[in-house]
């Protein structure tokens, strides 16, 4: 809010919109009524999480991710691989990913993260006000894959787990 002193007028506010909210068109893999599509908040009391929290993403992600897929991809002549894939997605109200863009990253990762995310269950979904919100997530995935020492895992960095970017 801007207030402003004007010597006929006295004073103007000039309220400044804040919307907390977004209007991207959710995909149908959402699985929403059409009344509730629209809004993604942005700011939230509780933001989407994964059922469990941080420590049992991990455990399903490196469970469930397709190193197979990757090892096949990278050829014999490659026998260390480290790189990341930034990914953003909507938690619908009802738990369910949806509208999953890659946002930076290696595109041999691209398919197994894409696979990845819609194995995974329900998550929380974000809450204001004791409402269950749409809400954005990031997350970052950082592969290791080295076949000398037969390591595939997807590694837990404190920036891995994003909380919320809208």
């Amino acid at each position: 809010m801007t207030l402003f002193l004007t010597p006929a007028v006295g004073q103007i506010i000039d309220e400044e919109t804040n919307n907390d909210f977004d209007t991207t068109l959710l995909a149908p893999e959402c699985k929403l009524d059409k009344e509730e599509l629209g809004k993604i908040f942005t700011k939230l009391e509780l933001y989407a999480e994964f059922p469990g929290g941080i420590r049992k993403w991990f455990d399903f992600a490196n469970a469930n991710f397709d190193f197979n897929y990757l090892s096949q991809h990278l050829g014999d002549t490659v026998h260390h691989f480290q790189d990341s894939i930034v990914v953003k997605f909507i938690v619908a109200r009802n738990g369910k990913i949806c509208n999953i863009k890659v946002q930076t990253g290696n595109p041999l990762l691209t398919e197994p993260t894409l696979k990845l995310l819609r194995l995974s269950p329900n998550w929380r979904p974000g809450l204001n006000g004791g409402r269950q919100l749409n809400s954005y997530r990031t997350l970052r995935l950082d592969i290791l894959v080295d076949k000398k020492e037969n390591v595939k895992t997807i590694k837990h960095y404190r920036t891995s787990y994003f909380r919320n970017n809208g």
